[in-house]
């Protein structure tokens, strides 16, 4: 249990920092990943994408802490979202040509939070079992 709720906790910790920073400053940090926001229509929605969306779902992580019974469900969330990213960024690596180094530290970020999470449902799993 120990270490599912871990690896829930560092999940919600990366969410709700990715949330507060693009809420910010989305234009500083949006230019960091190569993005121009030339609108403030671009700004809004970038800030409720990448800030509003990312600090719930740290939310919505913190809440599965609070009760054992939704500590499946946040790991499970983790492993689906950092396999959906990770993918998704690895396609467009393959698919887009040569990024910038960042988006190699991003998909190593992306694979360990898959793997902490895949185990830490394993870990929940045997538990469960006893």
């Amino acid at each position: 249990m120990l270490i599912a709720k871990t690896s829930v906790t560092l999940t919600a910790i990366v969410y709700l920092a990715i949330g507060i920073i693009f809420l910010a400053d989305p234009v500083y940090w949006a230019s960091s990943i190569d993005i121009s926001l030339p609108t403030p229509t671009a700004v809004t929605d970038l800030r409720a994408t990448y800030g509003g969306c990312m600090l719930a779902i740290g939310v919505f992580l913190l809440f599965c802490l609070k009760n054992s019974a939704f500590l499946k469900a946040g790991l499970t969330f983790q492993v689906i979202s950092f396999a959906g990213f990770g993918l998704s960024r690895l396609a467009g690596i393959l698919l887009d040509g040569q990024p910038r180094a960042i988006m190699y530290y991003l998909l190593a970020a992306e694979i360990c939070g898959f793997l902490l999470g895949a185990f830490g449902l394993w870990q929940l799993g045997k538990t469960a079992k006893i």
